[in-house]
C-alpha cells in the first residue's frame, strides 16, 4: 500500500472509518430487515435493493421508517386475536 505523500494519514484514516460506518449500517438495516415479519416478499426485495444502491440513504430510510411503523403498531396490538380466548 502506497501513502501519497500529499494527502495527511488522519485524511485516509477518516476515509476508512466513514466507509465502515456506512457498511455498518447497511449490515444493521440488513439484518433488522431480515427479522422482520411483517413485510411481503416484493416489499422485502424493494428495502434490499434500497439498502443496498443507496447505501447512505437507504438503510437510514429503513431504519426510520421501521422505527415509525413499530411506533405506529405496537406489538401485541396488531388486531390478531390471541389462540385459546381473549
Amino acid at each position: 500500500m502506497s501513502v501519497d505523500p500529499q494527502l495527511p494519514i488522519w485524511f485516509e484514516a477518516s476515509g476508512v472509518l466513514i466507509t465502515v460506518a456506512i457498511m455498518g449500517l447497511a449490515i444493521v438495516a440488513l439484518i433488522t430487515l431480515v427479522k422482520t415479519s411483517d413485510l411481503t416478499g416484493i416489499q422485502r426485495l424493494v428495502w434490499v435493493s434500497a439498502i443496498i444502491f443507496l447505501p447512505v440513504v437507504g438503510p437510514i430510510l429503513w431504519l426510520t421508517t421501521r422505527g415509525i411503523l413499530r411506533r405506529l403498531n405496537p406489538a401485541g396490538q396488531s388486531g390478531e386475536t390471541t389462540p385459546g380466548g381473549a
